[in-house]
């Protein structure tokens, strides 16, 4: 039976080392991030019944309306790295700190959100996930790292309750270094460059095509591994001159807190929705708590730590069994951020019908344009933001049976 996890000593070693270490270039978290621009994705619309929602919990609960906690999370840096034997800085004392964390990971329960109008009998499909991070590169631009997402099925046999909450294992094969392939509905390889080099929040915005529909009650999850393209010796080799690779996390109530469980406490749905992380001692099978085999979920952490919930982000479809139609799709709004007008880009595969819908996380429109019957063509819309409030929201196209969906940052 596994058993709660101690996280004193982990906390000294790896999630403190980032704030700790001197003399390193660390990530710089920022009150209002820079969001990586993506690829522009298709989504499909059905019928006036779909529907396509961005899903995060660690800013859910963070939200000034709904959230339990508002204004509350701290932010901070996880750093992933294969394996224990490179440096990652230097404590306060002068001893040198090593890589301890290898993979990150979080689980998505739709269905058991802190706010959600969410139709357990329609399935969804996963459309893209963001990642917010940091990436530091101090090598020359022909060294191309990995990023690796992979996308985690939900698995009815790996639930479980620590009393209190519960939660989806992850299940880790140590001797192979990877999750169980059962567990693995897809995977996907975004290669990182000088374009990506961040040393504050920034986010990567990964397309999922292949994953297949998901029953409308289930979970689904990401596991994000960082693969270096480059060499490094062990023991002596420090980030300082390699790259360097960090999950943008939450912690939830604030610094040095324990989080909130979302639900009615003691109960099988008190809280599905849980971040993880893979330590050293489960890497290398060494712990000694009942962990090995699995990666260890923000629950199970017996004191605070700064990474509780990845800012790992889900953009879902609703799907209603009817044929998709990719009539329109959309660019990045740009600038992106801003703190006046943004312009959007959007195209048209047929005539159609359009109308723009900005809505904030929660999913209310804030600003809505009717753009009026279009030809098959290039459009350009002026947004003007200068009435909204600092935060992020959602443009939404609507075209006839098709819609759209790009983010939005606003900064005053």
């Amino acid at each position: 039976m596994k058993k709660i996890y101690t996280m004193v000593a982990v906390a000294l070693i790896g999630t403190s080392a980032i704030a700790q270490r001197a003399g390193f270039n660390a990530p710089e978290a920022v009150a209002n991030p820079k969001l990586h621009v993506g690829t522009p994705v298709l989504h499909g619309q059905n019928n006036g019944e779909r529907t396509t929602t961005w899903y995060n919990y660690a800013l859910m609960l963070d939200d000034a309306n709904n959230g339990y906690t508002p204004g509350m999370a701290a932010g901070d840096f996880l750093g992933i790295f294969p394996d224990s034997t490179i440096i990652i800085g230097q404590y306060t004392d002068g001893s040198t700190a090593y890589a301890q964390f290898h993979k990150a990971a979080t689980m998505l329960d739709p269905k058991n959100m802190p706010f959600s109008a969410w139709n357990t009998s329609n399935q969804y499909k996963l459309d893209s996930v963001a990642i917010a991070y940091a990436y530091l590169r101090a090598l020359p631009t022909n060294v191309i790292d990995t990023l690796q997402v992979q996308i985690i099925k939900h698995d009815a046999s790996l639930e479980w309750d620590l009393t209190n909450a519960s939660y989806q294992d992850i299940t880790y094969v140590q001797t192979t270094n990877t999750i169980t392939q059962s567990q693995v509905l897809a995977s996907y390889n975004y290669l990182l460059g000088d374009a990506d080099s961040s040393n504050y929040v920034s986010e990567i915005l990964i397309a999922t095509p292949g994953v297949p529909a998901q029953n409308g009650a289930n979970r689904i999850g990401v596991v994000v591994s960082y693969k270096p393209g480059y060499t490094w010796t062990p023991l002596t080799d420090s980030l300082v001159d390699k790259n360097a690779f960090y999950v943008f996390s939450y912690e939830q109530n604030g610094a040095s807190t324990d989080p909130t469980f979302y639900g009615t406490i003691g109960t099988g749905t008190s809280d599905y929705n849980c971040s993880y992380a893979l330590p050293t001692s489960v890497r290398y099978d060494l712990n000694g708590n009942g962990w090995n085999g699995y990666f260890i979920p923000t629950w199970a952490w017996t004191t605070p730590y700064s990474t509780e919930h990845h800012i790992i982000s889900f953009l879902l479809n609703d799907v209603v069994g009817v044929e998709e139609h990719n009539t329109v799709a959309i660019a990045s709004a740009y600038p992106n951020p801003t703190s006046g007008n943004s312009f959007v880009d959007y195209s048209l595969k047929a005539e159609a019908k359009v109308t723009l819908n900005i809505t904030d996380i929660t999913g209310k429109v804030v600003m809505s344009i009717n753009e009026g019957n279009k030809q098959q063509g290039d459009y350009r819309v002026n947004l003007n933001t200068g009435d909204l409030a600092a935060g992020t929201y959602f443009i939404n196209i609507n075209a006839n049976d098709a819609k759209a969906t790009s983010k939005l940052v606003v900064m005053h």
